[in-house]
């Protein structure tokens, strides 16, 4: 996807965010609908669990990738760019470089303030497959996010929801109730909407810039 200016980004980033959670939520309606007898409603259950995690993981992914994308686009030096996406930039690139390539590389950034940044997007966005807090953090810092005012809810992330999708992806039988089920989908709803606002609030405000 060629995101050739900011309108466009944001754009991005709510079309990302709307078709998961329509699903999440259209999944999430029909087994509030449904009976406790009803012998769908359990295989429904693990499934929303999974999906709700599914949309979390993909989400956080595609909208940072479409941001790191956006930034290679605008093309700014490190003189242009916040100090933590200068920082992020330089300790990715300089994975897999040996000492000498590494020192002529910091050099070189460091000598030369028009320096043009590159951003290695697939790894600065990389979820593990596994999206917990501290995974998450990771993300965050490499684009210049402070998420430190959702750290009450990393037990929400790696317990109640990461933690049942890996018992489910595992194979257990793991026994849930309609109302896990809907917690887990709204998690992941919160969560969702909240690294949108941190996301697209920097955006419009060009924190990522250098001031």
């Amino acid at each position: 996807m060629k995101i050739r200016c900011k309108s466009e980004l944001q754009d991005s980033i709510d079309s990302e965010y709307t078709w998961r959670f329509h699903e999440i939520v259209c999944m999430k309606t029909e087994i509030q609908s449904m009976n406790d007898s009803n012998k769908r409603l359990y295989p429904m259950i693990r499934s929303l669990v999974m999906l709700s995690y599914s949309h979390w993981e993909g989400f956080v992914k595609h909208v940072t990738k479409y941001f790191l994308d956006y930034l290679s686009r605008l093309g700014l030096d490190q003189s242009q760019t916040h100090p933590a996406l200068v920082a992020s930039s330089l300790n990715y690139a300089l994975n897999n470089k040996s000492r000498t390539e590494s020192n002529r590389l910091i050099y070189e950034i460091l000598t030369d303030k028009h320096y043009k940044l590159h951003y290695q997007s697939e790894a600065m966005c990389d979820t593990k497959s596994n999206l917990n807090f501290e995974v998450l953090e990771v993300i965050s810092t490499n684009i210049g996010i402070d998420i430190s005012g959702l750290s009450l809810k990393e037990k929400q992330i790696d317990e109640i929801m990461l933690g049942r999708r890996n018992k489910i992806a595992h194979g257990e039988n793991d026994s849930l109730d309609k109302e896990y089920g809907i917690e887990v989908a709204d998690i992941s709803i919160s969560m969702m909407t909240e690294f949108k606002t941190l996301l697209q609030n920097m955006i419009a405000t060009e924190s990522f810039k250098q001031r």
